[in-house]
């Protein structure tokens, strides 16, 4: 494999595409489908990891593909993009800025994800700021396919968003120019994605799924399917001028794996806007293959591309890419006096430092002693050890108050024994309380062919708990007794407590 060959791999949930390219041109394209297991009952992230090797290696090797730098185009629903503004800032402490504000925006830790990002400076009421095209990766996605590249024998060169290889193909095929401002339609059966580019950043992308047609009608389920399509493209561009559009989106760019050229013209009567249909075929050699994952496949190994896209690479962490960085110069006369100074300092610290170790010995000994003493307790905070006693005297009261023995069995009778005719219960509720006085809650419904004799049967039931000798001594009472419809039918509902 010669020195500017790629390989560029794209791994999707049912799909695997693998390009060799060599010097910008793809040589070899092979795409394969990766067989679904989900609804085996075995099935979990390392079978699917497993399954993705073994078919990887079994590309290779049939296909005859040289093992060399790989270059893997993550998909859109394992990337998180965010597009926010902050204040104007020198360059050199972007990197902190951008890392708190990138905490509002990501919904993980910070420390689970890798994220790199882009800085566009723009200009807001006369105040300079910028704006931040920042992608995420969590770290597990990262060494994912770490694990997955060693097993087959490559090594990670590039690994990158999605949408910005997307970007670096149709740039490097001409269907546009780095600085357009442009909205990307692609559809493939009934799932869509349109993402804006503004100068070849991504600054927002949104996902959708048309609904499947109804009735037997060729032509009524195509313009049903154009009618939800341009709904929400619609959406799409209303919610993009809305947050984050500071210059109109030129053109709308169609890609679809069947060639509808009546598309673009259509969209362009909908929208407004000047729309085109784009081929998504690729072709390599004697090969032709359509679709989003091969053309970002193919992005992904491209490096003649503007210098901005190729910074947003998860290998290279968290940076300014290359098109900001800021280049500081010092005058050394100036720096002088902070020099002097700084040099006294230190003196006057080494000798602090001298005494210090000196007297920290005496107290490192005195510690020992201490620590000695205490033994097991020594590094216990003061709060826990409170709590833990307190913890231990409620354990206890609450074991001195457990009962030995319950009449719990003979009490569930006697309650069964007061229930008349017609009476259900929904729930039952009996436990002691303080000094083992037995609590009842009942509650449920009764019915009777003669709606008013229903609130009888109800005191009926009070009457006959009171009279039985384990409930005399208890204030039973009904707290809750009205009329309700179940099955279509009259009924009372009630609830018996003790007060």
């Amino acid at each position: 494999m010669s020195h500017s060959s790629r390989i560029g791999i794209f791994l999707s949930d049912d799909k695997v595409v693998v390009v060799e390219s060599d010097r910008n041109k793809p040589q070899k394209i092979i795409s394969a489908p990766l067989a679904s297991s989900t609804e085996s009952p075995f099935r979990s992230d390392i079978t699917d990891e497993i399954q993705t090797v073994a078919l990887l290696q079994k590309l290779f090797r049939e296909n005859k593909i040289s093992l060399g730098p790989a270059c893997v185009s993550i998909p859109l629903k394992e990337v998180i993009l965010r597009s926010f503004v902050i204040p104007w800032m020198p360059a050199y402490e972007l990197n902190n800025g951008v890392y708190y504000e990138a905490k509002k925006y990501v919904p993980f830790d910070l420390k689970d994800v890798d994220f790199v990002y882009q800085p566009v400076a723009f200009a807001e009421n006369k105040q300079r700021r910028w704006r931040i095209i920042l992608y995420a990766v969590r770290k597990q996605t990262v060494e994912k396919y770490d694990r997955i590249l060693k097993q087959i024998g490559c090594k990670p060169f590039v690994y990158e968003p999605s949408p910005v290889s997307l970007i670096k193909e149709l740039i490097a095929r001409n269907d546009l120019k780095p600085d357009q401002n442009i909205a990307v339609v692609y559809v493939q059966q009934r799932h869509g994605q349109i993402i804006f580019y503004e100068k070849g950043s991504s600054y927002f992308v949104r996902e959708f799924f048309l609904p499947v047609p109804e009735g037997n009608d060729p032509q009524a389920a195509v313009h049903s399917m154009r009618t939800s399509l341009f709904s929400e493209i619609k959406k799409s561009f209303q919610y993009y001028n809305r947050q984050f559009s500071q210059q109109k989106i030129e053109e709308a760019l169609v890609l679809s794996d069947a060639a509808d050229e009546k598309l673009g013209g259509i969209l362009m009567e909908e929208l407004s806007v000047k729309a085109r249909t784009v081929d998504s075929s690729v072709v390599a050699g004697q090969q032709t293959l359509r679709g989003l994952e091969i053309m970002c496949a193919c992005g992904v190994c491209l490096t003649n591309v503007p210098s901005a896209l190729t910074s947003f690479n998860f290998l290279q962490k968290k940076g300014i890419s290359q098109s900001s960085t800021a280049v500081l110069s010092w005058d050394l006369k100036e720096l002088w006096p902070a020099l002097h100074t700084a040099v006294i300092g230190v003196l006057v610290l080494a000798g602090a430092f001298v005494f210090g170790q000196l007297k920290l010995r005496d107290i490192h000994q005195q510690l020992d002693r201490v620590v000695l003493r205490q033994g097991s307790f020594a590094n216990t905070p003061l709060e826990d050890i409170q709590t833990r006693i307190k913890a231990n005297k409620d354990d206890l009261n609450g074991y001195k108050n457990i009962p030995l023995h319950t009449h719990m069995a003979s009490l569930l009778v006697k309650v069964t024994k007061a229930l008349p005719d017609g009476v259900w219960l929904k729930e039952l509720n009996i436990h002691y309380g303080q000094s083992d006085r037995v609590v009842l809650s009942l509650d449920g419904y009764v019915y009777s062919a003669d709606t008013e004799a229903q609130f009888k049967i109800v005191n009926e039931l009070l009457s006959n708990l009171k009279a039985q000798k384990s409930f005399s001594s208890q204030d039973l009472q009904v707290t809750t007794m009205q009329r309700q419809k179940l099955h279509n039918r009259q009924v009372v509902y009630f609830q018996i407590k003790t007060s």
